[in-house]
């Protein structure tokens, strides 16, 4: 259960056969007597309808999910900017790296009347140019 201390996002690879899965069903079964269930995500790519998405595309889509689960969720587009998603007062990009470069993100951070801007990253927390980098992990707690 060390794992469970752990704020990375964890891949298990391995020998097909080898009980991969088996291990995350137990790891799962013992998480839920400690944490609520719509707090554990767990994606296999073995799926074939997740066989053409790269990580960065599941992520996002992951995030839209999470997303309407609070309420209504908007694209927005204007003047050649565009932004993942807009909720409220609220942007949001959804970048999964462990590094963001300062052009990455411009858009947002030049967008006027959002009480928060927000980019979804790997594992970067933190503010860069009045942008909040908030990593996976966190928002998916949050």
């Amino acid at each position: 259960m060390r794992l469970k201390e752990s704020r990375d996002i964890v891949f298990v690879t391995g020998l097909r056969r080898v009980g991969k899965t088996t291990l995350l069903y137990q790891f799962i079964r013992r998480l839920l007597h400690e944490v609520e269930a719509k707090r554990i995500l767990y994606v296999s790519l073995d799926n074939l309808a997740l066989m053409d998405y790269s990580i960065a595309e599941i992520v996002e889509n992951g995030v839209f999910l999470r997303l309407v689960r609070e309420g209504e969720v908007r694209y927005y587009r204007r003047n050649h900017r565009e932004v993942d998603f807009v909720q409220g007062k609220r942007a949001l990009e959804s970048r999964y790296k462990r590094k963001i470069e300062k052009e990455e993100i411009a858009c947002i951070s030049g967008l006027r009347g959002y009480r928060e801007k927000v980019v979804i990253t790997e594992n970067v927390d933190g503010k860069m140019d009045g942008v909040r980098l908030l990593s996976l992990w966190r928002f998916l707690l949050n």
